[in-house]
């Protein structure tokens, strides 16, 4: 992962981003699965994460903290302060910054574009001793 990240800043420090975690999680369309919106937590995944999309590409769903409510099906509308992005298959994301502290992100079902998406999300998982 850190040869495919920006040298630039971004919280990914000229490529010196080393994750320490990775998580990976499989959604498929026919049995109704989804990404409810949220957050990741603030004190235990760091400034940057950096999101892999393997399988059908989707679109997800930004909103900004504290205005999304319902369910994680419930992620689409024209809300000015929503921003739909889509994810093409084999894509690779990247959240720091303001998308990343001030907007939850959430998947809806519909938002599939197939049968069935594999995400893997890398994380610099905050430690006690410094790193």
């Amino acid at each position: 992962v850190t040869a495919l990240v920006p040298g630039d800043g971004g919280g990914f420090q000229g490529g010196a981003w080393r994750p320490n975690q990775a998580n990976a999680i499989s959604y498929t369309r026919a049995q109704g699965h989804y990404l409810g919106a949220h957050c990741d937590d603030r004190q235990l995944s760091g400034d940057s994460l950096c999101t892999l999309s393997l399988g059908c590409g989707a679109v997800m769903t930004y909103s900004r903290d504290g205005k999304q409510k319902g369910s994680g099906n419930r992620v689409g509308g024209a809300d000015p302060e929503r921003h739909r992005v889509r994810l093409p298959r084999r894509s690779l994301q990247l959240q720091t910054g303001e998308v990343r502290f001030k907007y939850r992100h959430g998947i809806a079902n519909q938002d599939l574009d197939g049968p069935r998406r594999v995400s893997i999300t890398f994380r610099k998982e905050r430690t006690s001793k410094a790193s």
